[in-house]
C-alpha cells in the first residue's frame, strides 16, 4: 500500500472536491413586463403640470374654499347644485360633459352634489381652477362616475369632463412641451362579458379657455385604445395608438 504524507492527503481531498459537478442553478426569473395600464400612468405623469395649490374635501361637507386669491362656494338646494367662483355664480343643471364617458356617449352633470378636490394652476401667468366632483347618493355605475370642471377665471369659461372607473384625480398636461394646456379625457366601453376598452382622447385649450379635441393635419383625433380582460388580468392586453409619439 502506498503511503502518503498528511500534506499530500489534504491536497488529494481538495482535488476531489473541486472535481465534483456544481449543482444546477435555477434560471433567474424574468422580470414581469410592465402592464399597459402602468405604462400609460407613467407616461402621462411625465407630462403632468404641477398645481400650485391643492385642497381636498376630506369631510365631504366643506362648502367654502379659499383658494389663494379666489373664493369658491358650493351650494346645494332643492336637488340643484350651484357653484360660485369669486363673483361668478352658475348652476350645474343642464350642463354636459365635452367627452363621451361610456356606451351611451356624453353625460350630464345635473346630479353632481359634492366636490372632492380643488386644484389651482398658474401656467404662463394664466390661472386655472380644476374641481373633481361626484355623488353622495348613487347606485349602479353612477357610483364609479367622476365629473370634472376646468374653469378659467379670466374668461369664466367652463369645461366639463367625465370618466368612469378611474382614480378621480383631475390633471392637466403639456404633451408637446409647447406651453399649451392639454387634457386627457377617457371613455369606457364593454365589448362583451369579458373584454373592455378604455379610449383616451387628447384635448387642448385655446386662448379663450375652451378645450377642443386636438387633431392631426389629416383631421383625425389623437387617441389611445387600451383593450383588456375584465375577468382575467393575466390575459394579454393590447394598445392601439394614434398619438403624438409612440408610447410602447
Amino acid at each position: 500500500m502506498k503511503k502518503y504524507t498528511p500534506l499530500l492527503l489534504i491536497l488529494l481531498v481538495l482535488a476531489c472536491a473541486n472535481n465534483k459537478p456544481s449543482p444546477a442553478r435555477p434560471d433567474k426569473p424574468k422580470a414581469p413586463s410592465q402592464s399597459i395600464g402602468s405604462l400609460l400612468t407613467s407616461y402621462f405623469s411625465t407630462y403632468e403640470i404641477s398645481p400650485i395649490l391643492t385642497i381636498n374635501n376630506t369631510s365631504r361637507r366643506q362648502d367654502k374654499i379659499i383658494l389663494a386669491g379666489h373664493k369658491i362656494q358650493w351650494l346645494v338646494k332643492n336637488e340643484e347644485t350651484m357653484i360660485k367662483i369669486d363673483n361668478d355664480l352658475f348652476t350645474l343643471k343642464g350642463k354636459a360633459t365635452l367627452n363621451p364617458i361610456w356606451d351611451d356617449g356624453k353625460d350630464t352633470v345635473d346630479d353632481v352634489c359634492v366636490w372632492d378636490e380643488v386644484k389651482l394652476y398658474n401656467i404662463n401667468h394664466r390661472e386655472l381652477i380644476c374641481i373633481s366632483m361626484g355623488y353622495v347618493h348613487c347606485n349602479g355605475l353612477a357610483c364609479s362616475l367622476r365629473c370634472y370642471l376646468v374653469y378659467d377665471p379670466t374668461t369664466r369659461r367652463k369645461n366639463f369632463f367625465g370618466s368612469i372607473y378611474t382614480s378621480g384625480d383631475i390633471n392637466l398636461y403639456d404633451f408637446k412641451n409647447d406651453d399649451k394646456i392639454d387634457y386627457v379625457a377617457s371613455a369606457y366601453f364593454e365589448d362583451d362579458s369579458e373584454w373592455a376598452k378604455r379610449v383616451y382622447v387628447l384635448y387642448s385649450m385655446d386662448k379663450n379657455g375652451q378645450f377642443n379635441i386636438l387633431k392631426t393635419e389629416k383631421s383625425s383625433s389623437y387617441s389611445l385604445k387600451h383593450t383588456f380582460s375584465r375577468r382575467e388580468p393575466t390575459k394579454a392586453d393590447t394598445l392601439e395608438q394614434h398619438w403624438i409619439t409612440k408610447i410602447k
